[in-house]
């Protein structure tokens, strides 16, 4: 019940409501006709011209103008789901890919096994290394390593500050020539090298 004094604003309000009411019936029933009309049967024409795009999408995919991000975004558009599951025994990836079509692909992908190979800057380097610590100061065990090509197991390029840090560990004697290599290559480099005795 609502008081003479509102009954104004009342009035407004509810004619405000209905008409909002109308305005979702009608907006709902233009929706459903057109989910009628866009879900008509594919023609044979329209079949044929869909199988096309097919076959262009493998020339878009590979042409050599097509960049990784356009593939990522081709793939977002076809794709409605993927789900990955790893299996240890025997070691594998399951995987399967359910379409915007409807369509599901389950595949099973065998994973590679990492092998760790331990790292190693070759026992002759080493040995020089040591030998040359002894003898001359850190720029020439640096200039000696560099011309005869010599590298750590980390570092790609021959740094000159490389074998002087190694030849100053060396020099120092307080560690195997294994260790000093290992402290050398983590002074260049931020991810750990990895050694094998």
């Amino acid at each position: 019940m609502v008081e003479p004094e509102n009954r104004l604003v009342a009035r407004g309000l509810e004619t405000e409501w209905e008409n909002r009411l109308r305005d979702l019936a009608a907006a709902e029933n233009e929706l459903r006709q057109r989910e009628q009309h866009h879900a008509s049967i594919l023609t044979p024409d329209n079949t044929q011209r869909v199988s096309a795009l097919g076959s262009d999408l493998r020339q878009v995919w590979t042409a050599p103008t097509t960049a990784d991000r356009d593939r990522k975004e081709l793939l977002r558009t076809l794709l409605e789901e993927v789900t990955i599951s790893l299996q240890r025994i025997p070691f594998q990836a399951q995987i399967v890919m359910r379409w915007k079509g409807g369509l599901i692909i389950p595949l099973e992908v065998p994973l590679p096994r990492r092998v760790h190979t331990g790292l190693r800057t070759d026992e002759d380097t080493i040995e020089l290394l040591t030998r040359l610590a002894a003898l001359y100061p850190d720029d020439v065990v640096a200039g000696i390593l560099n011309r005869q090509g010599r590298k750590t197991a980390t570092v790609n390029v021959s740094l000159p500050d490389t074998w002087a840090i190694c030849a100053g560990i060396a020099r120092s004697r307080a560690s195997s020539p294994t260790a000093i290599l290992l402290k050398a290559s983590r002074s260049q480099s931020k991810q750990p090298p990895r050694f094998s005795a």
